[in-house]
């Protein structure tokens, strides 16, 4: 949040009265999705298969999950909510979810889906690994979006990059047979590690990179290209 000058009225600007309810899934949540340490220290001790989400009713995301009755796609780091924002308006046959780590971005896509006025978006601001891991049920994502994620480019913060194997594989979890994982990056290293990690999971094959609408193009995409700056798009369907 620092790191945004501006983070108390965007923050504020959810609660504007002439905007439609928000779309920020906020209520119920359990530790597994937001854990503290003592939820840290219980999920490092399961060296087989790890807990999954009980699956409280006064989670709003389990409601969310059991009322939208359309196909889900999840986007990973919303940014200032462009990309879900217009998708969500551009396709009103499918249900989109964002998850964001920072609130202040949160807050952004928040009012971007509420600005746009579809009602076929929600956002929530979490760790998207523990979303994916704990929170989304097998086979229920149409498509998973990750669009230009932290490069880490530094060589001892690599570790912190969340694509590579681990995230493959609870991607291939939640999407349904056919479901697509699209990617971009500005960052040329980064995007050779996608697609090493995906080459060698045959579970999923390339396919041609997902063509978005203009209005799709995210806010780090605009400016790399009006830096003229060459960017990197890819995309995976589970077999």
């Amino acid at each position: 949040m620092a790191r945004d000058r501006n983070a108390k009225r965007i923050l504020a600007s959810q609660f504007n009265p002439r905007l439609p309810p928000t779309c920020e899934l906020t209520e119920g949540f359990c530790r597994i999705f937001i854990a503290d340490i003592d939820m840290l220290r219980l999920l490092g001790k399961h060296d087989a298969e790890r807990p999954r989400c009980p699956k409280s009713p006064a989670c709003a995301l389990v409601r969310m999950l059991a009322t939208c009755g359309k196909p889900l796609e999840l986007e990973i780091g919303c940014g200032m909510g462009k990309f879900i924002a217009a998708r969500a308006k551009n396709h009103p046959e499918h249900h989109f979810l964002g998850v964001e780590y920072e609130e202040v971005r949160t807050a952004h896509t928040d009012v971007a889906i509420r600005t746009a006025g579809v009602a076929n978006a929600n956002v929530v601001c979490g760790q998207a690994m523990r979303l994916l891991e704990f929170c989304l049920p097998d086979a229920s994502l149409a498509a998973v979006h990750l669009y230009f994620p932290d490069p880490w480019p530094k060589k001892r913060h690599l570790k912190n990059r969340i694509f590579n194997a681990a995230f493959a594989d609870q991607v291939h979890r939640a999407l349904r047979p056919g479901g697509t994982l699209n990617a971009a990056t500005d960052h040329d290293d980064y995007f050779a590690q996608m697609r090493e990690v995906m080459a060698a999971d045959t579970r999923f094959e390339s396919i041609e990179p997902l063509r978005r609408a203009e209005d799709e193009i995210t806010e780090f995409e605009m400016k790399f290209r009006s830096k003229n700056q060459p960017v990197n798009a890819a995309s995976w369907k589970k077999r």
